[in-house]
C-alpha cells in the first residue's frame, strides 16, 4: 500500500489547487483577467504555470486572438507541444495547425512537434493535418 500523505502537505497541495481553479476562473471571464494578474502577484504563482493557466482558459472559452496574442508576445515556457496537445483534446485541429507552423520556426520546438505528431495518439486524418501544416 502507498503512503498518505501528511495533512499538511495535503493541505498545501488543496489550497493550490484552488488558487489555480480560482484563478483559471478569472482567466475564463475576460473582465476578471486584471484579478488573476493580482492573484499571481499575491501569492507567487510562477510564470511559467501562469502561462500555462492562460493557456487552458484561452483554449477553453475558444478565444484565439488572446491565446494568438500570447504566445506572439512571450515564447512558451512549456513549448509548442503543449498549445498543440490542449488544441487538439478541445477538438481545434485547424487551431494546431496554426500553432504548429509557428511552433516549427525554431529548430528544437520543430523537433518536437515532429515527435509528437508521429508518436501522438492522433487519428491519421489529424496527423495528415498536422504534418501538411509543418514548412
Amino acid at each position: 500500500s502507498t503512503p498518505k500523505p501528511s495533512s499538511a502537505a495535503s493541505d498545501v497541495y488543496k489550497r493550490q489547487a484552488s488558487l489555480y481553479a480560482t484563478i483559471l476562473a478569472c482567466l475564463e471571464n475576460p473582465a476578471l483577467e486584471y484579478r488573476a494578474e493580482k492573484l499571481q502577484h499575491t501569492f507567487s504563482v510562477p510564470s511559467s504555470r501562469y502561462y500555462g493557466l492562460r493557456v487552458r482558459a484561452y483554449i477553453k472559452t475558444r478565444n484565439m486572438h488572446a491565446l494568438t496574442r500570447l504566445v506572439s508576445s512571450q515564447k512558451p515556457p512549456h513549448g509548442y507541444v503543449y498549445i498543440v496537445r490542449a488544441l487538439l483534446q478541445a477538438g481545434l485541429v485547424d487551431a494546431a495547425c496554426t500553432f504548429v507552423a509557428k511552433g516549427a520556426s525554431d529548430r528544437s520546438s520543430k523537433h518536437r512537434l515532429l515527435a509528437y505528431i508521429e508518436r501522438g495518439p492522433h487519428p491519421p486524418s489529424v496527423r495528415e493535418a498536422l504534418q501538411g501544416a509543418l514548412p
